[in-house]
């Protein structure tokens, strides 16, 4: 019998233990929602806060980022006697080619992270060639 408590007592804590984390939220943020082009095109830099791996991708081929991916640029790091805060940015070079069209289009750049699509996207305005 007191074998059995003893039993119960140990599963019960090695359950409690065990017992998985609840999953930090994910979130990602970038440093620009919207950028205009002249129809010459060219490049310009977002900073982007993820506190897990992201990817980016445009939705025209006009538009290149580089790097399209990334790693965490926060998180929390926890030892025995401290907890450690980590804080910064990735820089994502977004370069624009020349409009050669009379025409001004768009386009978004979305980057996102995480299995549930957490995103944010910059909206890219390219200007029109002049006649």
């Amino acid at each position: 019998m007191m074998l059995s408590v003893v039993w119960i007592i140990v599963s019960v804590l090695i359950f409690v233990a065990c017992e998985k984390k609840e999953e930090e939220k994910k979130y990602i943020s970038i440093s620009s929602q919207k950028e205009e082009v002249s129809c010459y095109g060219r490049c310009f830099y977002v900073r982007v806060n993820a506190n897990a791996s992201w990817t980016a991708i445009a939705d025209q081929p006009w538009v290149t980022i580089y790097p399209n991916s990334g790693g965490a640029t926060e998180w929390t790091e926890e030892t025995d006697s401290c907890t450690y805060y980590y804080y910064g940015y990735k820089i994502v070079e977004i370069c624009v080619d020349e409009n050669t069209t009379f025409v001004q289009d768009t386009a978004h750049v979305v980057f996102s992270i995480g299995t549930k699509f957490e995103s944010v996207s910059c909206t890219v305005i390219r200007r029109a060639k002049t006649p």
